[in-house]
């Protein structure tokens, strides 16, 4: 049961980053700071014969990683693991990333962040970090081209140290695919369907969604990885009108060492 509700808490987030890329009306907001949605759905199948054993099995990762935790001096706080924009790039030391975006792409800034987790006027960064901090999931960091079709997102979540112990990209991955083709249909999009594949991020192969969908007739795509580390969960997302354009992204992104 604690995995079945980690996994649906971490493909929360991976709907909230896909409907964030997905969002070409200024007038809706991808997600409300600290907003439940009631209308997501999460079925993790499990055979009832191993639920007994990976409940047990869980039981024991929580102490290993509780154990570990308490051994460990470093702490990451929301400052940190939100990364921070250089130029053309989102850095994000936390989880040793450098993504790059196309010269044609501008991040937003302060302002628009906090429209995109539909927010008052006085929403920061700071209030950013403090909802993630938490357990909230927030946008951190959102880029475009002119035609707002080509986009890059982050969103970010704290869930505790326990989580990277329990479960995997692919089974977030999987886990969000039925919650995010209804969630954008709901937004216009038709014909949305999904896949998990593989794509070179930072030198090396990851699990990804792969979304495709149409909107007003034109071809539209997405394509979604998580990382987790130090008690936080990130979810990246590309939009684009070709699977080229939402993959090229993922590969042009390095490690910082």
């Amino acid at each position: 049961m604690k995995k079945k509700i980690l996994v649906a808490m971490l493909a929360m987030m991976i709907m909230a980053s896909s409907v964030a890329c997905g969002n070409t009306d200024t007038d809706k907001g991808p997600l409300k700071a600290g907003e439940e949605s009631s209308e997501a759905a999460f079925e993790i199948k499990e055979d009832s014969a191993d639920e007994a054993s990976s409940e047990a099995s869980v039981e024991e990762a929580v102490e290993a990683a509780s154990e570990a935790s308490s051994e460990e001096a470093t702490e990451v706080t929301a400052d940190a693991a939100a990364g921070y924009v250089d130029g053309q790039a989102y850095i994000n030391e936390n989880f040793n990333l450098k993504f790059n975006v196309d010269s044609d792409m501008t991040f937003a800034d302060e302002q628009a962040v906090a429209d995109l987790n539909n927010a008052a006027g006085d929403f920061t960064n700071d209030t950013i970090k403090k909802y993630v901090d938490e357990g909230k999931v927030m946008i951190v960091a959102y880029a475009a081209d002119d035609t707002m079709l080509k986009s890059f997102n982050v969103a970010l979540q704290s869930v505790g140290s326990i989580v990277s112990t329990l479960v995997d990209e692919e089974t977030v991955l999987n886990a969000s695919s039925t919650s995010v083709v209804e969630i954008l249909e709901q937004q216009g999009f038709e014909n949305v369907t999904t896949e998990i594949d593989k794509v070179k991020f930072m030198g090396e192969e990851h699990s990804s969604l792969l979304i495709s969908a149409k909107i007003q007739g034109i071809d539209y795509y997405e394509r979604v990885c998580c990382l987790v580390d130090n008690g936080y969960v990130m979810s990246l997302t590309t939009g684009g009108l070709t699977k080229e354009d939402v993959t090229h992204l993922f590969e042009n992104a390095e490690k910082l060492n």
